[in-house]
């Protein structure tokens, strides 16, 4: 049993072959542009979230500076409240603290 092809048929398979390569190419490029595509989305979104976290950053170096000052103005409140000349001003102003052998002078408020 003898097949022959004749020229006819041998370029049908050669067409049908250029055909199944040239689809085969184009294949290739488009799931290359599918994952670029992806892989661009993911940039972006990555990008965005970064900017994000960066302000976020920002506020909280910003919160963490004015606590921080707040904090050394309390404390700096606290070491002067805790001093024994501002106790014993507090006591003379507010509660009348008199020490033994000092003379209290108070005007006279006539009626």
């Amino acid at each position: 049993m003898e097949i022959r092809i004749d020229r006819f048929t041998s370029e049908y398979i050669k067409a049908d072959r250029k055909e199944r390569t040239a689809e085969r190419t184009v294949y290739p490029f488009r799931i290359l542009a599918v994952v670029l595509s992806v892989l661009l989305l993911i940039e972006v979104i990555g990008i965005l979230s970064i900017q994000d976290l960066s302000a976020q950053r920002m506020e909280a170096e910003r919160a963490y500076l004015l606590a921080e000052a707040e904090n050394l103005r309390l404390n700096q409140m606290k070491e002067e409240a805790l001093s024994e000349s501002e106790i014993e001003n507090r006591a003379r102003q507010d509660y009348g603290y008199v020490r033994n052998g000092e003379v209290v002078y108070q005007p006279v408020v006539e009626q």
